[in-house]
């Protein structure tokens, strides 16, 4: 049994098979271990396996399917609580399957099919870990996080946008931590928001075990020359929206994630950042940045 901490939260989980030193991604939590703590807030567990009949036999009513590429993610009810499960498109198989409790504190690995030995279904477990933490007043961003002089700068963007990019731009130039690349939870405390970071960060490769507060959200746009707009309160809640991990599905959480998103707006300047991945977007930043 072993624990990591994730911000304040505390996540016991089961041992993953260790694969080839070469392969073995248990490192990435490495810097996230805390000592064994008996009234950890959630449980990540290995289970027993399912068969996919099994599966498809206690799964209800489904509640939100989402399509991406060559698979979908499925969220169904069942006696228990919910099921999620991630299938192929082609031939509905499912690959990945977690059974979660009616109060969100046991996620339990029901199927795995990736052959990853437990990789895949822990990277994949993010998204349940951000719809979970609304429910505490904290949120996940799409977003890059990096911590500049002690100021911490959300950059969001779909992906494709240039957030890993311009996040690199920003440390060759001036030498900021990347704290995280793809997956920051975002926490208010004593009325101040902070950015944390997690062991999730897409591809990206950036992620550190550290909190910063944060003194503005940026919406990274690709343009043919540099702009930076301060975005007005309405504006500003359009574009937060579709960067941060929210279950669409659900109204009560969908509510929860618009009064973090609200409070931050009131605490936090947004900005538009039209520009190519060059220096005098850092620039253009930086110096707005200077003035909080």
């Amino acid at each position: 049994m072993n624990y990591i901490k994730i911000g304040k939260y505390v996540i016991k989980y089961d041992d993953f098979q260790i694969e080839s030193e070469y392969m073995n991604f248990l490192w990435k939590l490495d810097a996230f271990n805390c000592p064994q703590n008996e009234n950890a807030d959630f449980y990540y567990k290995i289970g027993d396996f399912y068969k996919q009949e099994e599966i498809e036999n206690i799964l209800g009513e489904s509640l939100f399917k989402e399509y991406s590429g060559f698979y979908y993610n499925e969220i169904n009810k069942c006696n228990e609580g919910l099921i999620y499960t991630r299938r192929i498109t082609q031939g509905n198989k499912i690959i990945l399957a977690y059974k979660i409790s009616q109060d969100w504190k046991l996620w339990e690995v029901i199927c795995d099919e990736t052959k990853t030995n437990g990789r895949y279904a822990f990277e994949h477990f993010n998204i349940l870990f951000s719809y979970i933490i609304l429910n505490y007043g904290a949120i996940v961003f799409h977003s890059s996080l990096i911590e500049y002089k002690n100021k911490g700068i959300l950059i969001c963007g779909p992906s494709g946008t240039g957030k890993t990019t311009h996040s690199r731009l920003w440390r060759d130039k001036e030498q900021p931590l990347i704290i995280n690349g793809d997956r920051p939870l975002c926490i208010k405390e004593d009325g101040i928001w902070y950015g944390y970071g997690t062991p999730w960060c897409g591809t990206s490769g950036e992620m550190i075990n550290r909190r910063v507060s944060i003194k503005a959200v940026v919406i990274l746009e690709q343009y043919d020359k540099n702009i930076l707009t301060k975005l007005d309160t309405m504006t500003a809640l359009a574009n937060i929206i579709p960067n941060v991990i929210v279950p669409m599905w659900d109204k009560d959480m969908m509510n929860k994630a618009i009064d973090c998103i609200e409070s931050i707006l009131l605490n936090i300047p947004v900005y538009n950042l039209k520009c190519q991945p060059n220096y005098e977007a850092v620039d253009l930043l930086k110096n707005e940045i200077h003035k909080y």
